[in-house]
């Protein structure tokens, strides 16, 4: 019987809440993360003057890139190898895979075969957007959302946090299997490509965390692995990970590991996948049900200029803001733009009933709008884009958020240093 299933019989009523992570492995992952390393090289080449819509699709033998870019560099076909030599490196498809591993059940980047179809980007869309350098205004129009609770220091949501956690630990063990032979693995061989759901029971307010309820695993393995002994070593590894975060498990906890049973056929051999498809599942949620998974936009792979990526990394930071300030224990944000224009046609807040009550809300938005350039390339320059360390490729292998070591808009003395103004502003 499912985990929801058993929770329709009981009596009092059981609210859930459930959150996706896909690791760097994982085609989807895979494909978001060759396009950031373009966009990060032309950045680094170009600065502000950069522009980049790069899109990567990845099927079986093949890995297609396309879009537009504004830049001095040479995007052809030796160039693209080099970057699809790296994006498989990082994300675990390293050569020592051929020892567990045939031509047939997972794909290397010597196997696959490159199509180029980047362009020119169009001189009607330049027009407002990167031709006038600071002056720029946002190269599409729409409205972005994010948010942000205080259920972890990380402020990602529990059930999100956890998946990542998990996600990221069983990558870890991935590359260690693949090297040691097993050694450092109980003879258990993983492969990079692995996905996580991960199940909470929170609260009524739709994302207070109480326990996990169910968690749901897919991870790759050699042939040489028994399934069962892959499912026990998975589990074991994973409790004794949570456990020792102090993450609380409920005693009937389901497990799902490889549910389909045999998994050795993987990576983009086996899935077709494109820019951009997990931007859904793995952006942070808070809040009630009903503001999950609002987010605005198409792939956030983009450069710093672009609509998609800054205005939902300036929700983001607006709701982690107001988190920390303690106005609200969580914030969903909007911010809507307009193509080639400077500013915000409107900025949307929603917090906890304390905050909908405490008539802030006009002082807070009065407060971003005056502390926050908004432009572009001003917003761009806040978060770091184009200094020396900014690594794109780290910030799109890591989910976007999450890792304030490498995430500007994570960064918690940022967030703090507006959390502080902000409340002076109030009083």
């Amino acid at each position: 019987m499912s985990i929801f299933n058993k929770f329709m019989k009981r009596k009092a009523p059981i609210f859930l809440s459930s959150s996706e992570f896909v690791s760097s492995g994982h085609p989807d992952r895979l494909a978001d993360n060759l396009a950031a390393i373009i966009i990060n090289d032309i950045q680094k080449a170009d600065g502000p003057k950069s522009h980049a819509a790069i899109e990567v699709f990845i099927t079986h033998d093949s890995v297609t890139f396309g879009g537009e870019a504004t830049t001095s560099m040479q995007l052809d076909k030796r160039y693209l190898s080099k970057v699809l030599a790296l994006g498989f490196t990082r994300a675990g498809y390293i050569k020592e895979m051929r020892k567990f591993w045939t031509k047939d059940e997972v794909a290397l980047p010597s196997n696959l075969k490159i199509y180029n179809e980047i362009a020119a980007q169009s001189p009607d869309i330049a027009i407002g957007t990167t031709d006038k350098g600071e002056e720029s205004g946002w190269n599409d129009q729409g409205v972005f959302f994010s948010s942000s609770d205080n259920t972890n220091s990380l402020m990602l949501g529990m059930p999100q946090h956890v998946a990542q956690l998990i996600g990221e630990y069983l990558q870890k063990l991935s590359r260690e299997s693949i090297v040691t032979g097993g050694t450092a693995t109980k003879g258990i061989i993983l492969g990079p490509d692995n996905k996580c759901v991960v199940t909470y029971r929170v609260k009524e307010d739709g994302f207070t965390p109480i326990e996990v309820s169910a968690i749901t695993i897919a991870v790759a393995h050699a042939s040489r692995s028994e399934i069962k002994a892959v499912q026990k070593f998975v589990q074991n590894e994973v409790t004794t990970v949570l456990l020792a975060e102090g993450i609380t498990l409920a005693k009937d906890c389901e497990w799902v590991i490889n549910g389909t049973g045999r998994f050795v056929v993987h990576g983009p051999i086996s899935d077709t996948s494109m820019t951009g498809r997990k931007i859904s599942v793995n952006h942070p949620s808070a809040g009630p049900l009903w503001s999950n998974k609002m987010i605005g936009g198409g792939s956030l792979v983009k450069p710093a200029h672009a609509s998609d990526l800054v205005l939902n990394l300036t929700s983001r930071f607006i709701a982690n803001v107001i988190v920390r300030s303690g106005l609200s224990s969580y914030a969903v944000v909007g911010c809507a733009g307009a193509i080639g224009v400077q500013g915000l046609q409107s900025i949307f807040i929603k917090g906890d009933d304390k905050f909908e009550k405490s008539k802030l809300k006009e002082s807070v938005i009065d407060f971003f709008n005056a502390s926050i350039t908004w432009a572009p390339i001003s917003i761009a320059k806040m978060f770091g884009f184009f200094s020396a360390e900014f690594d794109f490729g780290k910030v799109v292998d890591s989910n976007f958020f999450g890792h304030p070591e490498f995430q500007p808009w994570e960064d918690t003395q940022l967030i703090d240093k507006f959390a502080l103004s902000l409340k002076h502003y109030i009083a």
